[in-house]
């Protein structure tokens, strides 16, 4: 069967949004799952990170401040967390991507569960054929709102 050159760029095209998409879920289960070596792992080597709340944009740092945020995160005393991206925007321009999404975030705490929901501003390049963060901005939206276990519990 011959595919016409144009549906294959596509098939190639929607390959490469797949991984940059994939790399996305990674990074947050690694932070679900406290697992900083990921974590840090899907960032370039010149990655930066970025932590925008309201109209202040703080960076967080390279490499070396990118890991310490992560083990900050993974040593906190939440029961487990659960991230959720919804409605992804991948744009591919060669071997460079960016990555637009909502999150969603619950930790779980023993009494409250804490909500954060926010957007991922991201921007991503492929070195040997693997994409990377080269710069990703935690955008926080609606954020510390904790919800009292107590509610939920029948009596």
């Amino acid at each position: 069967m011959d595919i016409a050159r144009e549906h294959l760029q596509d098939l190639i095209e929607l390959k490469e949004k797949m991984a940059v998409t994939e790399l996305q879920y990674r990074y947050v289960r690694s932070v679900d799952e406290r697992d900083v070596k990921t974590s840090v792992g899907v960032f370039h080597k010149d990655g930066k990170l970025w932590v925008v709340i309201g109209k202040e944009k703080k960076l967080i740092g390279g490499p070396p401040e990118i890991e310490a945020f992560f083990k900050e995160i993974a040593g906190r005393d939440f029961v487990f967390a659960r991230h959720f991206i919804t409605n992804p925007v991948v744009k591919i321009e060669g071997d460079k991507a960016s990555f637009r999404s909502y999150y969603n975030t619950l930790f779980i705490h023993d009494t409250f569960t804490r909500v954060v929901l926010g957007f991922y501003d991201d921007t991503l390049v492929k070195e040997n054929g693997e994409w990377k963060l080269v710069e990703k901005q935690i955008i926080l939206g609606w954020n510390n709102n904790m919800v009292p276990l107590k509610d939920f519990i029948i009596k």
